[in-house]
């Protein structure tokens, strides 16, 4: 199952796709790209929460990454 993160990641992706779609579109049609400017913003709000997120899933990985080398230590002193 999907951790918050890449829920995340994947509605960055997403929303950015859909930003490039419908700017293309309103040139094409020369349409007003409000629309296209509304769903960048939420493409960078999902983007700072995704960045927010994933760092603090890679410091928890480097702090359990320290506590087993200390335990590794440990034990080769013994």
């Amino acid at each position: 199952m999907l951790n918050r993160a890449q829920i995340f990641n994947y509605l960055t992706l997403i929303s950015a796709v859909c930003t490039i779609y419908f700017a293309l579109w309103s040139m094409s049609n020369e349409y007003n790209p409000i629309i296209s400017v509304i769903l960048m913003c939420v493409m960078l709000i999902f983007n700072y929460i995704s960045r927010k997120m994933n760092r603090k899933e890679n410091i928890h990985t480097k702090n359990q990454k320290k506590v087993v080398s200390n335990i590794k230590i440990k034990s080769e002193e013994n």
